[in-house]
């Protein structure tokens, strides 16, 4: 507060020059000291007064995900964001760059990709701002196929898990029970009838599951009957093909329900 007519600003307490203003540097932090005096209307300059100014370092903040290797969410999930500052005492966070209602503690809930910051101040009202962006993982819905198979007893069919991705992590059920499989096995023949499935866990850790496949075998053969009329040999009931053997060795031609014995 002054009631003379004019400033003038000193670095000393004593001597040096005068300029109408001073500001001060605010590149490195300290105290600095600055005077003032004033004058009346016939000149006259008046005692000086001392001003300290204290230039504080500012805040400084960072944003992890918590408990989560990266910035990345799984698909209908969500993750925290955590602010991390020696001194700060308030926070703001932000999506893009409009401040969200509430959200002014050091943790932030994010369920949409975007790009999130926080604003902190500490005691002085200093302030910094960190950003980051964060994305919901972009994992395609895995298959597994073919969803419906039906073969023949004692034979094995192939099933396919995909993505086929490098990194990845597949763990194959039977029956909803664990098949203890390599985990990096995206393909598997199978020799059983039951109900597959696969678990895909990607790397950030986000996991999903395909679809069922459903695997049947055809009715197990019983073993052919002969009878036999004459030279004419015939099975007792109809088979789709046949192949008759003679001293196990395949006849040629001979694939009807009927032989006729040759003795050449």
């Amino acid at each position: 507060t002054a009631t003379g007519t004019n400033l003038k600003w000193y670095v000393t307490a004593t001597g040096g020059s005068a300029a109408p203003s001073v500001t001060p540097p605010t590149g490195t932090t300290g105290t600095l000291t600055y005077y003032v005096s004033q004058t009346n209307s016939f000149g006259c300059e008046g005692p000086r007064a001392s001003l300290t100014v204290n230039v504080r370092p500012s805040p400084v903040v960072t944003i992890a995900a918590r408990s989560m290797p990266a910035m990345v969410f799984c698909v209908g999930d969500s993750m925290v964001l955590q602010a991390t500052s020696a001194t700060a005492i308030s926070y703001q966070w932000q999506k893009g760059s409009t401040p969200l209602p509430g959200a002014t503690r050091d943790t932030f809930t994010v369920s949409a990709t975007a790009t999130y910051g926080v604003i902190v101040k500490d005691m002085y009202g200093c302030a910094d701002t960190e950003n980051v962006y964060v994305m919901e993982n972009p994992l395609p819905k895995p298959a597994l196929s073919p969803t419906e198979v039906l073969f023949c007893p004692g034979t094995t069919v192939m099933l396919y898990a995909s993505p086929k991705t490098s990194g990845y992590r597949y763990d194959w059920y039977k029956d909803n029970v664990l098949m203890g499989l390599d985990t990096a096995t995206y393909n598997v023949p199978v020799g059983l009838p039951g109900v597959y499935q696969v678990t895909i866990k990607d790397i950030y850790t986000c996991v999903t599951k395909t679809n069922l496949s459903y695997v049947s075998t055809y009715p197990a053969m019983t073993k052919p009957e002969i009878v036999q009329t004459g030279i004419s040999l015939k099975t007792k009931i109809a088979y789709s093909t046949y192949q008759w053997y003679r001293h196990y060795k395949a006849i040629p031609g001979a694939n009807t329900r009927t032989y006729n014995m040759s003795f050449d």
